[in-house]
């Protein structure tokens, strides 16, 4: 009778533990693109009313959803553009067109002039897996009247 050589457990399952082990490492240090949502707020008598429109004067709260970046810890960079004069992200490549960088959990802003504006939010990230810059905009209108 023949006995046939037959692979023991340990040697059947060394190379999956090494491709677990491998795919667990990179999976550690995977950045994923962070996820933003936006919230515009005013405040009266201490209660916050989500907001589309305001008065010249009245103080905003720009907000950002709790759940939407849980992780400050891996140097998130926040920046919001208010759509007035000087923070217009669609002509961010233009001379004085800054965003206010911020903590990204609120931002408090008065607008001194009536008009419709776009409120962008940016968040990023600096992958060092892939050597590449992540980041996440969402924007929103609000309109300011007299």
């Amino acid at each position: 009778m023949k006995i046939k050589n037959t692979p023991s457990l340990v040697c059947v399952l060394t190379p999956f533990i090494a491709i677990f082990m491998i795919v667990s490492c990179e999976r550690e240090f995977d950045i994923s693109k962070p996820i933003l949502d936006l919230k515009i707020y005013k405040i009266e008598a201490g209660v916050k009313t989500e907001i589309t429109s305001a008065k010249v004067g009245d103080e905003i709260t720009f907000s950002k959803l709790e759940e939407s970046v849980t992780d400050f810890n891996r140097n998130y960079h926040f920046a919001i553009w208010t759509g007035d004069e000087g923070h217009e992200f669609d002509k961010i490549y233009q001379a004085n067109q800054l965003g206010t960088p911020f903590n990204g959990l609120e931002y408090q802003y008065v607008y001194d002039k009536a008009g419709t504006y776009q409120v962008v939010y940016v968040v990023s990230l600096y992958n060092l897996n892939s050597k590449e810059l992540e980041r996440d905009i969402v924007s929103k209108t609000i309109r300011i009247t007299n």
